[in-house]
């Protein structure tokens, strides 16, 4: 059952709070389009110190709700105007490299899978993932290349989420579990949902490829079709 109505039964997590997230938006952002820039900026530490070392909020509604209040925050006040791309290229180094002796640490120090291990590499990544956001933001790219490429993210996004799908694909087709621990673990794992995007990719090229052939014969026959009839 789950399965079959995963958003429902909380399978995607990330689309139920989205879903949830969106009913109370309107309210959200009237909300927070009554505050100052500072009072922002508190908000956001204090759902980061709750999220991190108070409540575990891994898959829950406040992870989703921090990341719309960092969201509006990054696009009413212009962070990625105010940093050159020096600035946040080092800050993404930096914090790539705290994540891997974060991950050190905590095995160095038997504090794997505590809520001082999960609030410290939900923070590392979190500011990763920021700082890629304010560079991509940053650019200036003429081209729809992102809004072309958000449906294949979401393929990948449905298939890795859903139990279904990804338990063989974690176990018997690309083995990680050996791997979850290690600190290169991130980039391992990128690396494997790069290779279903452009799986992706290919086989929807390949669809719409195969529907303009059959269209164009379609259309052929239609034509052929028609004289016949005149």
């Amino acid at each position: 059952v789950n399965w079959l109505f995963p958003v429902l039964f909380n399978e995607y997590w990330f689309i139920t709070v989205y879903i949830i997230l969106s009913v109370f938006s309107l309210v959200l952002f009237q909300g927070l389009e009554t505050l100052e820039e500072r009072s922002i900026q508190l908000i956001i530490v204090v759902l980061l110190i709750n999220n991190t070392f108070i409540y575990d909020a891994n898959m829950t509604f406040m992870q989703g709700l921090l990341a719309y209040v960092i969201g509006y925050y990054l696009r009413r006040f212009g962070f990625t105007i105010r940093c050159n791309r020096l600035k946040l290229g080092i800050s993404f180094c930096v914090l790539f490299a705290l994540y891997g002796i974060e991950r050190l640490a905590m095995m160095y120090l038997n504090y794997e899978h505590t809520q001082l291990d999960k609030g410290l590499r939900y923070t590392l990544l979190l500011g990763i993932a920021i700082v890629f956001f304010s560079i991509i933001a940053g650019m200036k790219i003429k081209s729809n290349f992102f809004s072309r490429i958000s449906p294949y993210i979401v393929a990948v996004y449905l298939i890795t989420a859903n139990p279904v799908l990804s338990t063989p694909l974690y176990t018997e087709w690309i083995p990680i579990i050996s791997y979850v621990e290690k600190p290169w673990f991130i980039l391992y794992y990128f690396g494997i949902n790069l290779v279903l995007l452009s799986i992706c990719i290919i086989i929807d090229m390949g669809v719409t490829r195969i529907n303009i052939w059959e269209l164009s014969v379609w259309q052929k026959l239609s034509s052929k079709r028609m004289e016949k009839c005149k």
